[in-house]
């Protein structure tokens, strides 16, 4: 597990976040970082983020069921402030994103949720604040690195399962068997992967590959 952290995490928020460094130097990178700062006298905007979020991607409503509403609120809030002064110290912040990842894994977000989050971050950020379209696009851009960040483990098991299940469907096909057995076998692939980060094959499997 540690070995997929340093891998799937660690080294691409380095490379993310050096990027964002880069970005984050403009006039326009100083109104999002006082706008960040503002958002703490304004806790009403996090439950009407997710409370829109929610209602308008009813999908995503499994992954924060058995969440409580202010400590999703609480979270969401120390993470806009981090992405909003992401210039400013932004190393110290590299223990922080590496322990969101692992909590965004454990609750298996899948990396699609992040675009959604994105719009309506904006279209809450600018029914409360005047958010000029560069400083929008500056949010986007640092959310999106952020979100880079917190979505690789599920990205690189997504990638994983993807083409575990492309073989087992042509393995199923040529070996002939039935639907439910490859349904049992991908499910058991999924678990798999969740728990480990990896799978491993069978003998008749590796015969096959």
């Amino acid at each position: 597990i540690s070995r997929f952290f340093h891998l799937h995490v660690v080294k691409k928020t380095h490379a993310a976040f050096q990027k964002l460094i880069d970005t984050m130097q403009s006039p326009d990178a100083l109104i999002m970082a006082r706008q960040s700062k503002a958002l703490v006298t304004m806790p009403e905007i996090l439950h009407e983020f997710y409370h829109m979020l929610l209602t308008n991607h009813s999908e995503l409503c499994d992954f924060f069921q058995n969440s409580d509403m202010d400590h999703l609120a609480h979270h969401f809030l120390g993470m806009l402030q981090m992405i909003g002064q992401a210039g400013v110290r932004l190393r110290d912040k590299l223990a922080m994103l590496s322990e969101l990842s692992h909590k965004h894994r454990m609750a298996m977000i899948p990396v699609e949720a992040y675009t959604k989050m994105s719009t309506v971050l904006l279209m809450t950020l600018r029914a409360h604040l005047e958010v000029p379209e560069s400083v929008g696009s500056l949010w986007y851009f640092a959310f999106m690195s952020t979100a880079s960040v917190l979505s690789a483990p599920m990205a690189a098991e997504e990638r994983l399962f993807a083409d575990a299940e492309e073989f087992f469907v042509q393995l199923a096909k040529e070996e002939g068997w039935s639907t439910s057995r490859l349904d049992a076998r991908l499910s058991q692939i999924r678990t798999e992967i969740g728990i480990c980060g990896t799978y491993r094959h069978i003998a008749e499997e590796i015969c096959f590959g």
